[in-house]
């Protein structure tokens, strides 16, 4: 559990992270005063399914009901996230293992507001195959990039789901901390669910870089293993 909590932690902080290190910002058209930002991000890649599923606090087959962009403030109050993460119970090992941020002895590292461009894409749970959500419940992903006023954060990796997809989604999400849930990453998050009159075993790849194939049986599985671990 603990690890899951590591990864949960460091998930949250690399997202926060890679928002606030964008690089490469260049006036797309001068004379409109628009500007358009480059990001660079970097993000773990699993090695198999389960792997996947061990990370991931949700593993959760959604609608796509709509998309939209935000400017957000990525700063989390330092007690929502001890919160999230057993309160202040956490013992000095704790916290340093679990916050990149924290420095020993009661002192953080001083973070500044950070206010960035993300989207946002609001999703209606169909199926729960690991977490908490329920069926019907309508819940938020959010990823960094996206435009927003007269500025552009281009990110690369930023996949768009059209409204009404059918798809398997394997993101990390807080209990106490008021935001959208997170994609483990871009490449092996997500996967179409078949449609009924398919008799397909194996779900399509969202990402066309995803090396990992995920099937019905392994969504059985995690269910399984989900209901074991409660």
């Amino acid at each position: 559990m603990k690890n899951k909590f590591l990864i949960k932690s460091l998930l949250l902080f690399l997202f926060v992270v890679t928002m606030s290190a964008c690089d490469g910002t260049f006036s797309a058209e001068s004379d409109s005063g628009f500007e358009k930002i480059v990001m660079l991000s970097d993000y773990p890649i699993y090695d198999s399914i389960f792997e996947l599923s061990e990370i991931a606090t949700d593993v959760i087959r959604g609608e796509v009901l709509d998309e939209r962009v935000e400017l957000i403030n990525t700063t989390i109050p330092r007690e929502d996230i001890i919160a999230e993460f057993g309160g202040e119970n956490l013992s000095e090992e704790e916290k340093l293992e679990l916050f990149p941020d924290y420095l020993g002895n009661g002192l953080w590292m001083d973070v500044d507001d950070q206010y960035e461009i993300v989207t946002i894409h609001q999703i209606r749970v169909l199926d729960v195959f690991q977490g908490i959500y329920q069926i019907d419940d309508i819940i938020e992903v959010m990823q960094p990039g996206g435009e927003f006023g007269n500025v552009a954060l281009h990110n690369s990796e930023l996949l768009s789901f059209a409204p009404s997809s059918d798809l398997v989604f394997f993101i990390s999400s807080w209990s106490h901390i008021g935001r959208p849930a997170v994609l483990l990453n871009p490449t092996q998050s997500v996967y179409y669910f078949p449609e009924e009159t398919q008799s397909v075993r194996v779900l399509r790849n969202f990402n066309s870089n995803n090396n990992l194939n995920l099937t019905l049986e392994d969504l059985e599985r995690i269910y399984e293993n989900a209901n074991l671990a409660d």
